[in-house]
């Protein structure tokens, strides 16, 4: 294995916080680029090209920039205190369907793995919501590690967790 560049989905929950540690040990490992990407779900009738509005600002932004108006603070955020550990970090919001996205972005950016983290849904549940990160698996054309996150890191509430891969990272 030589990966050099490894995508890591981030949707800033538990198990995408284990993705992200566990991306962050084969970043270092491998001396590798951390392609940090959010993808938010438009409405199907919502094109990302469509015009909102973004309080304080005057004229109409299209939607991709009205969602990701706040998701690129936090996930520039987890960028630069890696950044900050000496760690090469890139950031990207999309819009989209979400593991079509993320097997768009991997083959774009031309990554080497995804590192996706995974609720380990079993049952009912699994057959109604489905799992992204099966359906990345299936479609992907670069190798795919899943993180399932313990039910203990799972259940943490979210500053407990940040608190956690901070200290993870050495942060």
């Amino acid at each position: 294995m030589n990966w050099k560049r490894l995508l890591v989905p981030v949707d800033f929950s538990a198990c995408s916080e284990g993705a992200l540690a566990l991306a962050v040990q084969l970043a270092r490992e491998f001396d590798a680029t951390l392609d940090l990407l959010h993808v938010a779900e438009a409405p199907l009738s919502l094109p990302g090209s469509d015009l909102a509005r973004i309080e304080g600002v005057a004229e109409t932004v299209p939607l991709r920039d009205y969602v990701g108006h706040d998701v690129t603070k936090r996930l520039e955020s987890q960028a630069e205190r890696l950044r900050g550990q000496g760690l090469s970090v890139a950031t990207t919001v999309a819009i989209g369907d979400i593991a079509e996205t993320i097997i768009e972005e991997a083959e774009l950016r031309r990554a080497d793995a995804i590192i996706i983290g995974t609720h380990g849904r079993t049952g009912l549940v699994h057959l109604l919501l489905g799992s992204v990160a099966e359906k990345v698996v299936r479609g992907a054309s670069v190798p795919v590690v899943t993180v399932r996150t313990s039910e203990r890191f799972r259940h943490e509430q979210p500053e407990e967790v940040s608190d956690m891969l901070g200290a993870r990272l050495g942060a």
